[in-house]
Order: C-alpha cells, then structure tokens, then sequence
C-alpha cells in the first residue's frame, strides 16, 4: 500500500521527536553519570589519602619498632659494660684494701667486698666479727684502696703531667680511739703512703708516745686547740706539755662565751 508523503513526513517528524527525547534522556542520563563518576574518583582520591596515611603510620610503627628494638639493644649493651666494670674496679678495689689492710693489721685475715660493696673479713673458718680497731683500720684502707684508683685513673686518663703534685688530703678525727699500741704507730706509718696530706684531730691521751715518734718526721705542722668555757663551776686549768712547753687544752672563759682558739705550735 503507497503512502502519501504528508503521511510519510508525519512518521518522520514523530521519529524525530523521539530520537530528540532519547538523546535528552541519553544527555540527562550523562550528566547523572559524570557527577558519579566525579563522586567515585573523589571517592577514590580520599581512599588513596586514607591509604597513604596508613601506609605511613606504618612506616612510623616500623620505625619506631626498629629505634625501640635498638634502645633496648643499647641498654642490654650498657648493662653489659656498667657490670662488666663494676666487677672490675670491685677486683681492683679489694686486691687494694687487702693489701693496705695487711700491711697495717697484724692479724691474717682476708678483706672481701660483696655486690653492694659492703666489706668484710674473712679467715679459713668463714666471716668474722670486727672489733672496733679492725673495723676502724678497714674503713682506713677503704678510703686509701680508692683514693689509689682515683691517683691511678687520672693518671691513665693522662690529665696531670706530674700527678705528684695533685695532693689527695685525708682528714681523720679521732683516729687512734680505739686502736692498740701496736696498730697505733702502723696506722700511722702507712697513712703518709696513701695521701699527700693528712689532718689528723687528736686528744691528749691519743697522741702518746708510740703515735708521736711514729708521725715524727712526717709532721708539715701543730696546731693546739684551746677551748674556752663559760661554765662558772670550771676554775683549773687543763693543759699539756708538748715539745718541752706547756699548752692549754681548757680553761675559763674569759667573757663568759664559749669558743675555741687555734695556737700553731713552734717547732724550733
């Protein structure tokens, strides 16, 4: 059957509009899609940043493992070391003291120093008690055991050139109380071995015969202290005679105060 071309130009125009309508639809439909794929690649975009933070942190974690792994490493390293040297210088240090010790003691008893460095004497029986002179002669060689390490460190650390000249004092009160007369004079020998300079602070009945010919040729200078009173009960005297010459040791004050004077003694 012919169709009229007015007919036909009707098809047409009704094709077209639906070709236009699905390209509108086609073109909406775009819009929609690029908004969304706009959407998913920012999407995307802040995955990747998410990742990459997270990556990091990582990084970080890993890092941070490795620098702990490596402290703890140190420390072992350094605990190693600090033992390794504690129980070297605690060696040192009581081969000194045994030695001081036996060279002022008559007894034969061996010196020994735990981990905390408390110190001991030992016979073949085991640990035995300390009178008073031998704890009074071991804490003198425990002072002179470290003072050597002290004189031997600088020395090997190369910091004087005349170590000779570096004076490392003693100063000992009372130290004869209660020592004997035999420990008496080789306590005193040995102490001008140990130190470049002593102040020894003595009583009257300390400084006996034994102690004063044993420091003798050792003595740089004498000084007596003089102790003022105020006690209104004190009216004698207390003196004694050193080196031919009579020194007081305690009188009364002459203005009612309390106070000590120092007199260096002449020794011609």
């Amino acid at each position: 059957m012919l169709t009229s071309p007015r007919e036909e130009v009707s098809k047409l125009e009704k094709r077209l509009i639906a070709v236009e309508e699905n390209i509108e639809i086609t073109q909406r439909n775009i819009g929609k899609t690029e908004e969304a794929v706009k959407q998913k690649n920012k999407e995307i975009k802040d995955l990747e940043e998410e990742i990459q933070k997270h990556e990091l942190r990582e990084e970080e974690q890993v890092l941070a493992k490795k620098r702990l792994a490596a402290a703890i490493n140190a420390e072992k390293r350094l605990r190693s070391t600090y033992s390794l040297c504690d129980e070297t210088l605690r060696k040192k240090l009581q081969f000194k003291i045994n030695n001081i010790f036996n060279q002022i003691s008559v007894t034969p008893y061996q010196v020994k120093l735990d981990k905390e460095y408390a110190i001991s004497l030992y016979d073949q029986t085991g640990i035995i008690a300390q009178s008073q002179g031998e704890s009074q002669i071991l804490s003198l060689s425990f002072i002179a055991g470290i003072i050597d390490l002290v004189r031997e460190w600088n020395m090997s650390k190369g910091d004087n050139s005349n170590p000779e000249t570096i004076a490392y004092p003693i100063i000992m009160d009372s130290p004869f109380g209660t020592l004997d007369q035999t420990n008496r004079p080789r306590v005193v020998q040995h102490i001008n071995k140990i130190a470049n300079q002593v102040i020894m602070m003595v009583s009257s009945t300390q400084w006996r015969n034994e102690v004063e010919e044993a420091a003798l040729n050792n003595i740089g200078k004498t000084y007596v202290l003089t102790y003022f009173t105020p006690k209104e009960t004190f009216k004698k005297k207390i003196s004694i005679i050193y080196k031919e010459k009579s020194y007081t040791l305690v009188q009364k004050s002459p203005n009612d105060y309390e106070y000590t004077e120092i007199l260096e003694v002449d020794h011609g």
